[in-house]
């Protein structure tokens, strides 16, 4: 399709990221435990990027490595909750501890072993599946006695795979019993699953994942979360590739919190396919135009 369009600056600021996810889960395997050094840096370049632009927040949409799935999880939640909580109102230096955390959600899954956890979810046996659920419960463990400082963080970790109807895991929590940040991270980290592959199924184009988690709305997930990933991540998400109803093929490049149904894309293909200028159209100020269907990533993209 399109030529790499993604900046230097939110690129090398991804691949920092991922440096830092790959490290520290090496670290948890050689010596059990992290050193909590540069996350919040890290979280705070993340932070700030995100203000700036919605450069990462494509990348996050965008990026994908069925090779390297696990570690772009990480990064992709860390970047979306980012998005999601400065959209509901957050405090700068809120924002950051949630980034934070999401950079440390999976953690623990360095101290399962790396044969089950590789394994198609399909060949899995009901110990290997509790094997793997004990992931979030040594993602606690190994931040309170890295610093014990971040135990609000390590119980939010605990958490993030809770859901509000008390479905989740490990404590079956509700929604009250919930830490917002958990209930955040449990909610990004299903999206973020839905919008990229897994070895038991192919990605989910980013409404349709939305739709997914409307259909759990007010059970497993809250309505105002559901409406602030909508508003602040939209339908169609900086980054995604759309079909007009011209027949024009475009890619999303702003999103409009108030209207996620009529982004500002740029026309990359005529209705017959053939290149075009590139022009920036707001359907938002365009009532002619709209979105007919949202297209699947055209293959993996790999950060070089």
């Amino acid at each position: 399709m399109e030529p790499k369009t993604f900046s230097p600056a939110a690129k090398d600021i991804y691949k920092q990221a991922l440096r830092y996810v790959i490290l520290k889960e090496r670290e948890v395997r050689e010596t059990g435990e992290i050193t909590v050094a540069q996350l919040f840096e890290l979280a705070n370049l993340i932070v700030e990027s995100t203000e700036k632009s919605e450069q990462l927040n494509s990348f996050a949409v965008y990026y994908f490595d069925t090779a390297d799935i696990t570690h772009s999880h990480v990064i992709n939640t860390a970047i979306f909750a980012t998005v999601l909580v400065r959209g509901i109102g957050y405090s700068e230096d809120d924002l950051v501890k949630v980034c934070a955390t999401a950079l440390l959600h999976d953690i623990g899954v360095a101290k399962v072993d790396s044969a089950i956890f590789n394994k198609p979810i399909k060949q899995l046996k009901p110990h290997e599946i509790n094997a793997i659920k004990n992931h979030s419960g040594f993602g606690y463990e190994i931040i309170v006695q890295s610093d014990d400082k971040l135990e609000g963080l390590a119980q939010s970790v605990f958490q993030h795979h809770e859901k509000g109807d008390g479905s989740g895991y490990p404590g079956q929590l509700t929604e009250k019993e919930m830490l917002p940040t958990a209930q955040i991270l449990s909610l990004i980290d299903v999206y973020e699953s839905l919008i990229h592959p897994r070895d038991h199924r192919d990605a989910l184009i980013p409404p349709l994942g939305i739709q997914e988690l409307i259909k759990q709305e007010g059970k497993r997930f809250s309505k105002p979360l559901l409406k602030a990933l909508i508003e602040t991540i939209s339908l169609y998400p900086t980054g995604c590739y759309v079909k007009l109803n011209s027949g024009e093929l475009a890619r999303v490049i702003k999103t409009n919190k108030h209207l996620p149904t009529r982004p500002q894309v740029k026309i990359l293909f005529d209705a017959r396919r053939q290149s075009t200028k590139q022009q920036i159209l707001d359907l938002a100020r365009n009532n002619l135009a709209f979105i007919q269907t949202c297209i699947p990533p055209p293959g993996m993209r790999k950060i070089e």
